[in-house]
């Protein structure tokens, strides 16, 4: 595990096209969802299509950003791609429709748990049940809301950040797993949605412990980071410097994963009898 942590923190610093190209896509997408999703003048089915169209384009900028992050894990020759634009393209190419499956797959998923989750805390708790006049409230002050001016004797406001946290713990966790599905679809080169799930499924069980060792430090260097974005968005300069940071940990968290995938699975495979393709041997 350290060995994995040393070498992914290397490949981070080393390969900056990575966290470059993280950071072009997190503004590029925040400044056209600003200008697509935040106008007032929008309807719903203006906004319906707006979010699509956002989420569509997200879908299809990661997806080339995983192909670098494939390459820089496991690095071509060197006649292979003229510039780290043409991996860029082709991991967009490759991959968008299967990363389109997963985005909606894990989208309706995390709903449903989401929504089951919060009925059976909400009958269980009734102090966390917020209605729609409730929430709006409550939004309405969260705009405002600054480290300095937050009112911690507010309930409903202390139950809507608690929830809050809540559901982003759950929602870097979903993440988190989900990533080493990726990692099966872009370090396997197989695009078979049921394998490759299943694939991510028995790794995980079968590296259980480095799997929430690894959880638990991207967890708390997430929350650390979140923490720093959030106390300092007031101020331009370290607003720059928290998506400086946020790239380099975009690149780190997804290198560190890719790695663990990579060293563990041949390791596991090696001890099931089969090779690293995951194919199986014929043993004597």
């Amino acid at each position: 595990m350290i060995e994995i942590i040393k070498k992914s923190f290397g490949l981070t610093f080393k390969n900056s096209i990575l966290t470059s190209a993280f950071i072009f896509i997190f503004v590029l997408i925040q400044l056209f969802g600003i200008f697509a999703l935040a106008r007032p003048s929008v309807n719903y089915a203006g906004f319906i299509t707006s979010f699509v169209i956002v989420n569509l384009l997200c879908v299809a900028l990661f997806s080339g950003w995983l192909k670098i992050a494939e390459t820089t894990v496991r690095p071509p020759s060197r006649d292979t791609y003229d510039s780290s634009w043409s991996i860029f393209f082709e991991g967009i190419g490759e991959k968008f429709w299967m990363n389109l499956k997963i985005a909606v797959f894990y989208s309706l998923l995390f709903t449903i748990v989401t929504i089951l989750a919060y009925t059976g805390l909400a009958k269980a708790y009734p102090i966390f049940q917020l209605s729609h006049a409730d929430i709006v409230s409550i939004l309405q002050k969260v705009e405002t809301l600054t480290p300095t001016s937050a009112n911690i004797f507010d309930e409903k406001l202390v139950v809507f950040l608690i929830l809050a946290f809540i559901l982003n713990t759950a929602l870097f966790a979903g993440m988190y797993l989900f990533s080493f599905l990726l990692a099966d679809i872009y370090l396997n080169n197989e695009d078979k949605f049921f394998r490759n799930l299943m694939n991510a499924v028995k790794f995980l069980f079968r590296n259980f412990l480095p799997v929430i060792g690894l959880f638990l430090i991207l967890a708390i260097l997430y929350f650390w980071l979140s923490f720093f974005t959030f106390l300092f968005q007031t101020n331009l300069f370290l607003s720059v410097l928290g998506i400086i940071l946020t790239g380099y940990y975009a690149s780190f968290y997804i290198i560190v994963v890719f790695l663990m995938y990579e060293q563990k699975k041949d390791t596991s495979n090696s001890d099931n009898g089969c090779d690293s393709n995951g194919q199986d041997k014929v043993c004597d």
